[in-house]
């Protein structure tokens, strides 16, 4: 379907109608304001084939760099957080990896529909004795599954994610639960202490939390425990949590880049 402006009607045209209104507006745009207005994002489930011909396209047919991936949005906060906590931003486990882990964390993740083929594994720790948390405003499918149940499912309000996650360090923190010895060998304790000071601090516990939170101090303690007690604990976490408006600090969000001044040009395209 095309339409020339977004108050008109879509309608119904052949492909080959279609590709050249695409092509025509493409050009357009590209006259006007150059070729660096225009660019192509592939998506992270695109095959390699695919994100080989949305480059070529790019590249050869718009005259211009500007190819993406979506992985630059979703997941540069992963990036940023990772490179200052561990000092690179790569994934830090294998999906195996969660055969071995035996209290899991699903934070802003939704497994059984994005990835079920790790959602799959995931049930069958579960079912192997592994237990579970999930932190999800929404009862997502993992919380209540045939044969698999979270022990604790912390029903937080939206955009509450970085208190209830200082409610759970809090108590780790103030229970003494922590590995210490770790935290002496790999972290800088520096930046530890500080931290340790501000997040032991009365106005981060549970109770103080729970008004904003909306989830019970009692079950944010039960699962700190749980998860600070744990032989090999894991947190996988989803666009949930990286586009949250919180994600990234203000002055590491990407610029204002020139093809968003066509934006409005490009509007026919739906």
């Amino acid at each position: 379907m095309i339409r020339d402006s977004i108050d008109e009607p879509w309608r119904k045209v052949s492909w080959d109608e279609a590709i050249a209104f695409a092509a025509q507006k493409l050009k357009g745009i590209g006259e006007k304001y150059g070729a660096n207005a225009l660019g192509g994002i592939t998506s992270s489930r695109c095959t390699n084939e695919e994100t080989y011909l949305v480059q070529k396209l790019v590249r050869a047919g718009f005259g211009t760099n500007n190819v993406d991936t979506c992985a630059r949005v979703c997941h540069s906060p992963t990036g940023y957080g990772l490179k200052t906590t561990l000092g690179e931003s790569a994934g830090t486990q294998t999906f195996e990896s969660v055969q071995k882990a035996d209290v899991v964390i699903v934070i802003g993740a939704n497994p059984t529909d994005g990835h079920p083929v790790f959602a799959s594994q995931l049930k069958r720790r579960l079912r192997n004795g592994a237990k579970l948390i999930v932190i999800d405003p929404r009862e997502i499918d993992i919380v209540n599954a045939p044969h698999v149940r979270a022990q604790y499912h912390l029903q937080l309000r939206p955009g509450t994610n970085v208190a209830v996650l200082n409610a759970l360090a809090h108590v780790i923190i103030n229970e003494g639960l922590e590995d210490s010895a770790f935290i002496e060998e790999r972290c800088d304790t520096g930046a530890y202490k500080k931290w340790r000071e501000f997040i032991a601090e009365s106005h981060h516990s549970p109770e103080a939390m729970e008004g904003a939170t909306g989830v019970p101090a009692l079950i944010i303690r039960e699962a700190a425990r749980l998860y600070a007690k744990a032989g090999n604990g894991a947190i996988y976490y989803g666009l949930g949590v990286t586009e949250h408006s919180r994600a990234v600090p203000r002055s590491w969000r990407l610029p204002t880049l020139p093809w968003r001044q066509a934006i409005s040009d490009a509007k026919g395209l739906g």
